[in-house]
């Protein structure tokens, strides 16, 4: 899951892009890919797992930009959902039951830390090394929960959010800036924060669909898709909001966004779509047949999902240094 990067934004790319083609590279995983960031064009990191628990693998690490990947030994085989490095050095990545793990050399190594909840953990996002904030729930309460320690211990947010604004679970969480969130889950949830999270305002969809991602490529320019393809966008940096058909043909996972115009959207079914023109008309680019595609990193160009599949665009644009909104 992907949102502006707090130390460095990239230069908005022309906004008609060139033809592009994806082909599928040998990983060498086996497992279900759900989430991908790197903080350079080499260094990267994918998590995931093909069960909630009792997984061999649940996280890997890649040094060549998506080329080769191996599997990284960590202190859980439950089921990560969604990994984010605030810098090149310090990580974090969230998952079932709870889990919570960190790392400070990079994603060489990991370290489980509690999280305070035996709650599923899909999202999660920091401003700086040490402030994040994390997002969950289940079937009846959603978990949003900020630690000031990278980790160490957190704090719930939940008491925060009106209980008209409350959702049975949360789907992702981004930043643009210390003060300003977004957070997105069931039952068309959309929060947002200016204070750090002090408050929360829910704001008015115009659906009822899950929604999956939020991305921020600008500041100011902000999208929210949902699992049936409504596309919201805002461009005065989340104070209003506006609805887009958006892309169509199944049941959508994740969006990202390369600047204000370029993004891509993932399906179950195993589709990439792809617009130029800031969500207005999509189409299809890739197709894997069939095996499910979840994460996007636009930076680098690449793409990940079920049975270890990593898409590799062919033309790539400049990576931002360092990234952090993966």
């Amino acid at each position: 899951m992907r949102c502006i990067a707090l130390l460095a934004i990239v230069a908005v790319q022309a906004c008609t892009a060139p033809a592009q083609s994806w082909s599928a590279t040998a990983s060498g995983l086996e497992f279900l890919l759900l989430d991908a960031e790197f903080t350079d064009a080499r260094d990267g990191v994918a998590v995931g797992g093909d069960r909630e628990h009792s997984n061999p693998h649940v996280l890997a690490r890649t040094t060549d930009g998506g080329a080769t990947w191996r599997p990284v030994a960590t202190e859980t085989d439950a089921r990560l959902y969604a990994v984010h490095f605030p810098t090149r050095r310090t990580g974090y990545a969230v998952g079932f039951a709870g889990t919570f793990l960190a790392t400070d050399d990079g994603g060489a190594s990991w370290q489980r830390r509690e999280s305070g909840t035996e709650t599923w953990l899909a999202g999660t996002w920091f401003t700086n090394r040490t402030v994040g904030y994390v997002v969950g729930g289940s079937a009846l309460d959603g978990v949003l929960l900020r630690t000031r320690d990278g980790g160490r211990s957190f704090e719930s947010l939940t008491p925060n959010v009106p209980k008209a604004g409350r959702a049975a679970s949360y789907r992702d969480v981004c930043f643009t800036d210390e003060h300003t969130g977004f957070v997105v889950g069931t039952s068309g949830t959309l929060l947002t924060t200016f204070d750090a999270g002090a408050t929360w305002t829910r704001v008015a969809t115009d659906t009822s669909d899950w929604l999956r991602a939020v991305h921020f490529p600008t500041p100011r320019t902000g999208f929210v898709l949902a699992a049936r393809g409504a596309l919201l966008v805002t461009r005065d940096g989340g104070r209003t909001w506006s609805t887009l058909p958006g892309p169509s043909g199944g049941k959508f996972n994740d969006v990202a966004f390369a600047n204000e115009n370029e993004g891509w959207a993932t399906t179950m079914q195993g589709n990439l779509h792809h617009t130029t023109n800031g969500g207005l008309t999509w189409r299809v680019v890739h197709e894997t047949g069939g095996t499910e595609l979840v994460g996007i990193v636009p930076e680098i160009g690449l793409c990940v999902g079920g049975k270890g599949t990593v898409l590799r665009r062919e033309t790539r644009s400049q990576p931002r240094q360092p990234l952090g909104c993966n």
